[in-house]
């Protein structure tokens, strides 16, 4: 065991002429480097809701944000206020695009 914690500079104790913090720095940068791949791997939480922003709307419906405004007034898609944001909720999409494609 001794020798696997000395191949493992994660896994063993600071030698005498190195500093704690020498030890510790790096699984400190370990744990930035994890920490930032799991929030980039969560990406907009809004999207765990169904809610998308308008560029993403407007990206996905291949529409320009002036038809996405005009949806708006006519009551096609309505967007959520939250925090002085607008989102649109993904079910509403898709029932939009159902509800074109029926007439």
């Amino acid at each position: 065991m001794e020798v696997f914690m000395q191949s493992n500079p994660y896994l063993s104790y600071p030698k005498k002429e190195n500093t704690v913090m020498e030890a510790v720095l790096p699984l400190l940068n370990l744990l930035a480097e994890l920490l930032k791949r799991l929030l980039a791997g969560l990406g907009n939480p809004a999207h765990r809701h169904g809610l998308l922003l308008p560029e993403e709307v407007t990206m996905m419906l291949r529409i320009s944000i002036r038809t996405l405004r005009r949806y708006n007034e006519q009551g096609i898609l309505r967007p959520l206020k939250i925090g002085g944001m607008r989102y649109y909720l993904m079910s509403d999409i898709i029932e939009s695009g159902r509800g074109s494609g029926s007439s």
